[in-house]
């Protein structure tokens, strides 16, 4: 009786629903532990994707620092070439302007040529015509003189009127040479004078000539310098963009970097939760299986302790039989 009592005790203890109980957890463990694994391998793949990003931000930057430094260089070189152009646009225009004073002064040389030519005509005309005139006097006090002396009648001494009119005219005509000596002599000078202008003239238009030459090759020159000032100006506008397309791109590879970081954080902080949460599922598993390895333990007892009723329950039966 006392077997069957201690069998009823045991039975009593073991609880078929806990068993079940700790089945379910130890599943919901293997899940934990599976998830664990995942985050684990999670981990792992953003640490390595953001070692990966470091390494491209690395590249990227060991790539642009000589870019950079090209761009600067260009910028510099192109500045001190402006500057240098601004320069010598000054000096050039100093020149222009200089240059234009002395055309300014060569064409009022010009005008004053033309006035002293007009001039100079009118009084050769002038001088010619009272020459013309004095000529005609005296060829006709020669032709008087020559028939008072060779006619026959006529020996004596022209009268003194007729002297006093030779005298005049010899007089008129001595004043007439002097003044043609004046007039020659003043043209001389007037033709000199021109002779000089137009020596002048004719240097000043040579260094015209030459003002421009050096004008138009300065405008080729400023032209050259302002093409390759507009390539420059194009060239450094597209490294402008590349540069911006490139600080777009390192502020994106940031940008994914610190994702990653606040992901690899929050992943973190999820593991530390999942393994504290594990190891007291663990802690809470590991007493679950003493527990169930006593229960165990128990279900073996009673099952020797059943074995041995029964071998008993058979015995007392073969007894009672034979005592029939």
């Amino acid at each position: 009786m006392w077997i069957y009592k201690l069998f009823e005790r045991h039975s009593a203890t073991f609880n078929p629903l806990g068993v079940e109980d700790i089945i379910n957890r130890e599943s919901v463990f293997r899940q934990l532990q599976d998830d664990h694994e995942d985050l684990q391998h999670a981990h792992v793949d953003s640490l390595r994707h953001m070692g990966d990003l470091h390494r491209h931000l690395d590249h990227l930057r060991s790539q642009a620092m000589p870019f950079a430094k090209f761009c600067q260089d260009r910028y510099d070189a192109l500045i001190e070439a402006l500057e240098d152009s601004n320069a010598e646009l000054v000096e050039s225009r100093s020149t222009v302007e200089e240059l234009e004073e002395k055309l300014d002064r060569v064409s009022k040389l010009r005008e004053d040529y033309s006035e002293l030519q007009a001039i100079s005509k009118s009084t050769i005309l002038c001088l010619e015509d009272e020459i013309d005139t004095l000529k005609r006097q005296v060829q006709n006090l020669q032709a008087q003189l020559a028939a008072l002396t060779s006619h026959p009648d006529l020996g004596s001494p022209p009268p003194t009127a007729l002297a006093r009119l030779l005298f005049n005219r010899d007089q008129e005509r001595i004043a007439a040479r002097q003044r043609d000596q004046t007039q020659d002599q003043s043209l001389l000078e007037v033709r000199q004078r021109l002779k000089d202008r137009d020596q002048d003239l004719s240097k000043a238009q040579q260094r015209c000539q030459a003002l421009e030459r050096s004008e138009a090759s300065l405008e080729a020159a400023a032209l050259q310098l302002q093409r390759q000032i507009s390539a420059q100006d194009r060239r450094i506008t597209r490294l402008q963009e590349e540069r911006d397309q490139f600080r777009a791109d390192c502020h994106e590879a940031q940008s994914e970097r610190d994702q990653a970081v606040t992901k690899t954080n929050s992943t973190s902080e999820r593991l530390g939760k999942v393994r504290a949460e594990l190891r007291a599922r663990g802690n809470h598993v590991d007493s679950m299986r003493a527990n169930i390895s006593r229960l165990e333990q128990q279900v073996a007892d009673l099952q020797t302790a059943r074995t041995q009723v029964d071998h008993q329950f058979v015995s007392q039966k073969r007894e009672l039989a034979a005592l029939r």
